[in-house]
């Protein structure tokens, strides 16, 4: 791909840049929106969503978009309206990572390490409580 780009002209290399730039900055935002924990325009959501997914068509008709991509553009919206209009932050993975953290806690300073059905009984009741 690089030599290919060497191969341009200088023109088209600015072009071509100009291009990743607009597509990063409109990628990035719908991202930063998608995390965003209050509550979003939809229509403006799904305005960049259809200019990026028309922009990639257009400027790049080569380019196979990938199912992550086009579930993405295409399908967050509706998650969006599910919400109540709200961002996706509740779903974000960070109170997942926090739970394993405490379990590997638990595995390596609450829990016996003679036996893993020992050790899995006691990260449970320490999770959960159990006495």
């Amino acid at each position: 791909m690089i030599f290919l780009l060497k191969q341009r002209s200088p023109l088209y290399l600015k072009k071509t840049m100009k291009n990743l730039k607009i597509l990063h900055r409109n990628i990035f935002a719908l991202l930063r929106v998608t995390i965003y924990s209050q509550n979003i325009n939809v229509s403006n959501f799904k305005a960049v969503c259809e200019e990026i997914y028309l922009f990639l068509l257009d400027h790049y008709p080569w380019v196979s978009i990938t199912p992550t991509v086009h579930k993405f553009l295409a399908h967050t919206l509706s998650i969006h309206r599910s919400e109540d209009n709200h961002g996706l932050k509740i779903f974000s993975e960070e109170g997942l990572e926090q739970a394993h953290k405490q379990i590997r806690r638990f595995s390596e300073y609450l829990s016996q390490k003679s036996d893993t059905l020992l050790e899995m009984k006691d990260i449970f009741s320490q999770i959960y409580v159990i006495v």
